[in-house]
């Protein structure tokens, strides 16, 4: 028994990717070259000092935000507001576009929908999770709205910018 695989359900069937995804791929020699490749390529030291100035970019805007609202006497969600700069860090780290805010464009805003819908969708336990012959079913139409939204994502996510 491999204790560190993932548990499988259904709706990873509806994945557009077929198994190719990695957060829920199982233990193995996929799996290690995939984490393999984000800690050499994509999470290495140099990638990352590269990127700094858009770390301290967010972060002045995020202290901007907080002096204007503060000079207005208005009260704030400290939460969304860092949430907000967190996602857009690794949006514009990762596809050079502002996801929240005013900032963001109509696709930046799209995309987030679109990431948001997907893992909601993914989370979601069906019938078929529960009983195997009617995984086939999709009774509750989770599948076909997580692969509609997949495509969306991928055709939003794959355009050249």
């Amino acid at each position: 028994m491999n204790i560190v695989s993932r548990l499988q359900f259904n709706n990873t069937d509806c994945n557009i990717y077929e198994g190719a995804g990695f957060i829920t791929a199982p233990y193995n020699a996929y799996w290690r070259l995939m984490k393999k490749l984000c800690m050499t390529r994509l999470l290495n030291t140099s990638q990352i000092n590269q990127l700094v100035h858009v770390r301290e970019d967010e972060m002045k805007k995020l202290v901007e935000s907080m002096i204007n609202i503060s000079k207005q006497g208005e009260s704030c969600d400290l939460r969304q507001a860092i949430m907000t700069m967190a996602n857009n860090v690794i949006c514009r780290m990762s596809m050079s576009t502002r996801c929240l805010a005013d900032g963001a464009t109509n696709e930046a805003r799209e995309i987030k929908d679109l990431a948001l819908q997907v893992s909601l969708l993914g989370g979601k336990l069906s019938a078929g999770n529960v009983k195997g012959p009617l995984a086939k079913l999709d009774l509750f139409g989770y599948g076909r709205h997580l692969r509609i939204a997949l495509v969306k994502f991928d055709r939003l996510v794959g355009k050249d910018h």
